[in-house]
């Protein structure tokens, strides 16, 4: 009984919380509105005005004539707006028609991409009354039902072939993943579906899968984090720095530290400026994977591949961000442009990908052949020694000393050779015609029979007395 009192009681709160901010909206009268100093949006018919007090914004539409008395459908393609209130003006007063927004969507009966009002109106001019997350262009879109439907099924067929090709990316770097057991294809994996779910959320879709205000008006927030992370994850295993670059990890780490410190205290005190402050660090991150992809670019090909990739994603993605908080308002810098850029990144990963997957394949074929070659040396050799050049007069114990305790094969003993006389593993590899593999292949070989660990305790062991 307890319980359902303090439903009822809740219900009964919210409704009226509901009915008040309705009531609070209908009693605005025009000459609060009129005094209001509009500036020119990067619409023409759009105008804007931002309260500090109350923190919201107003937006003046301008209707033409062709888009009075017909029903059209007004479309805000922003997911950052929380509350939308629509005014028609009529003489002194304005009326309100509708409200919207991430905090009102699970109580619309058709779930819609983004918010939308369709209406049929006399008013020469439409007011809309925003609560935003954080201040970026609002994107309006005034069209009649029969343009809106069109430019809908264009839409979602370019959206179709965009989320195509990530499903059919993610299939074949899971697939690979199973096939491998390498981590650079999981690891991948989780990046497109991060990447991909930034978009699902700016594309509208995110909304078919849950009108939860608190997500909707924080998505962003907490998938920017996780998609720097995941992508430091993926450089770090993508081009092997734990070999080329270990120090990678002390040097991402505090910088994802703060990334995350500062999107727990946006969440706390809901303050912009802990917002700009959290993507900045998550741009350093992905600033760092390409500074780590830069060192290697001579040595490791797959680092040009992410220098080139990310380097354009990133570069697109300040675009976009610039286009969002209206410091550039060309429309070629948008969510399309951004998603295009994505999308190329994703063909060109895959492909290095694949390229990665045929060097190692022929690398493992040449490696096979050479083991077969040394397997027909072993059994030639067996019980015969070849001489061979011989090495420094200073050298204690002969090479046919060796041959004969250690059992060595004559391409061991011209191995063992360039290491006495201080050549490397490349240099032995380019004076026996071998390929480096092969070489290290051999002096595994030899430290085994030998009983020995390093290139030292070889030198030693020639020149012990």
């Amino acid at each position: 009984m307890k319980h359902f009192l303090s439903l009822i009681f809740f219900i009964f709160s919210w409704s009226s919380f509901s009915y008040g901010s309705l009531q609070k909206d209908t009693d605005i009268a025009l000459q609060e509105i009129v005094p209001l100093q509009f500036e020119q949006t990067n619409q023409t018919s759009l105008f804007h005005y931002y309260d500090k007090h109350d923190d919201t914004h107003w937006f003046k539409y301008k209707l033409s004539p062709e888009q009075q008395n017909i029903p059209i459908i007004l479309t805000v393609s922003n997911m950052n707006f929380q509350e939308l209130s629509l005014f028609e003006k009529y003489g002194d007063s304005l009326l309100f028609v509708e409200r919207t927004g991430n905090n009102f969507r699970s109580l619309k009966e058709e779930t819609t991409r983004f918010n939308q009002f369709k209406i049929t109106t006399t008013a020469s001019e439409i007011y809309l009354r925003a609560k935003i997350n954080n201040f970026s262009l609002i994107d309006l879109e005034v069209a009649t039902v029969d343009e809106f439907y069109k430019k809908e099924s264009k839409s979602f067929l370019y959206l179709g072939l965009y989320y195509g090709i990530v499903i059919m990316s993610l299939i074949f770097n899971i697939v690979f993943y199973f096939v491998f057991k390498d981590k650079r294809f999981i690891t991948y994996s989780l990046l497109l579906f991060s990447v991909a779910m930034m978009f699902l959320y700016e594309d509208g879709l995110f909304s078919f899968l849950t009108t939860n205000p608190w997500l909707l008006n924080n998505f962003t927030m907490i998938t920017s984090p996780v998609t720097a992370l995941i992508a430091c994850i993926f450089t770090y295993y993508f081009l092997e720095l734990k070999k080329y670059d270990a120090a990678f990890i002390r040097r991402v780490c505090p910088v994802l530290s703060l990334s995350f410190l500062f999107a727990l205290l946006f969440f706390i005190f809901h303050n912009n400026i802990l917002l700009s402050v959290c993507n900045i660090f998550n741009f350093i991150a992905a600033l760092l994977c390409c500074h780590a992809a830069i060192k290697l670019f001579r040595k490791e090909i797959l680092a040009r591949f992410l220098i080139f990739t990310l380097g354009m994603v990133l570069l697109f993605g300040l675009l976009y961000n610039l286009h969002q908080y209206g410091v550039l308002e060309a429309a070629m810098f948008g969510r399309n442009t951004f998603k295009l850029a994505s999308s190329f990144e994703i063909i060109t990963i895959s492909f290095a990908i694949i390229y990665k997957i045929r060097k190692v394949r022929a690398e493992n074929t040449h490696f096979k052949t050479e083991i077969k070659r040394y397997i027909q040396e072993l059994e030639t050799e067996k019980n015969k020694v070849q001489p061979i050049s011989s090495v420094p007069s200073d050298t204690e114990i002969s090479l046919a000393d060796l041959v004969k305790k250690f059992n060595l094969t004559e391409r061991e003993l011209q191995v063992l050779e360039g290491i006495n006389n201080g050549l490397s593993n490349q240099e032995i590899a380019a004076q026996l015609f071998l390929s480096l593999s092969t070489v290290k292949f051999h002096i595994g070989n030899l430290y085994s029979k030998l009983d020995i660990k390093n290139r030292t305790q070889a030198i030693k062991l020639l020149h012990r007395k």
